[in-house]
């Protein structure tokens, strides 16, 4: 007896359905058959539930329910015609072909647009675990880190009890940073906490900076 072709099953299915949504799930899975027999000829229902998902149709769980018969038939009828098989293969998307013809057989524009960004986001994903994997030895360094020198910060221990050693062109330099002849030619106001201020308000030195001029030079 030979068997039914998947074209003239498809149409007696359809002329039983009455809801639009089971329409549209046997429309794409017909196609998506027709893919699968032109080239993995996989027809497991893992590989086409995922196939059917992708292409925005049903979850792919669907097909191991009860109410599945028809789809169930129509994927048989697939199989049978192109002499596929109902087991699943590894890596059954993992051929560029396959879906290349998956995505010129989706008629919504829509689903076809989000299935090709799925595409070459899966593509870029997997680029980079193969660079992961690829990296033989990873160093970890759990020291704590270390504190930034500024470029003129004393050494230290200076001011922590012991004398600071200054030149006496460098003690000139100090004592005229903090003179009240500087501030009088530059228009500048030393605050009650040690910070330099301009004729408007702006301050030039932060808190402090007078006192530790004024204790590094007492120190030396």
């Amino acid at each position: 007896m030979t068997a039914i072709h998947p074209d003239a099953l498809y149409e007696e299915l359809l002329k039983n359905v009455r809801h639009q949504s089971k329409r549209k799930g046997l429309e794409g899975l017909h196609k998506i058959c027709k893919v699968q027999a032109e080239g993995s000829r996989d027809f497991s229902r893992s590989t086409l539930g995922k196939l059917c998902e992708v292409a925005g149709l049903f979850h792919h769980r669907m097909l191991y329910n009860q109410t599945a018969a028809d789809y169930c038939a129509l994927i048989a009828a697939w199989e049978k015609f192109s002499g596929g098989s109902a087991e699943k293969k590894s890596r059954p998307l993992d051929d560029p072909s396959q879906l290349a013809g998956l995505l010129h057989h989706i008629d919504d524009l829509a689903v076809r647009a989000i299935f090709q960004r799925c595409v070459v986001e899966r593509g870029k994903l997997r680029h980079e675990l193969n660079m992961v994997k690829a990296i033989k030895t990873v160093e970890v360094d759990i020291r704590p880190p270390q504190p930034v020198q500024h470029p003129f910060a004393l050494p230290k221990g200076m001011l922590g009890g012991s004398a600071v050693q200054l030149t006496a062109t460098e003690k000139e330099a100090l004592e005229h940073a903090v003179s009240s002849a500087l501030f009088e030619t530059e228009g500048w106001k030393e605050g009650s906490h040690g910070e330099v201020v301009n004729h408007a308000g702006r301050t030039l030195f932060e808190v402090g900076y007078t006192r530790a001029i004024r204790k590094i030079l007492a120190s030396a």
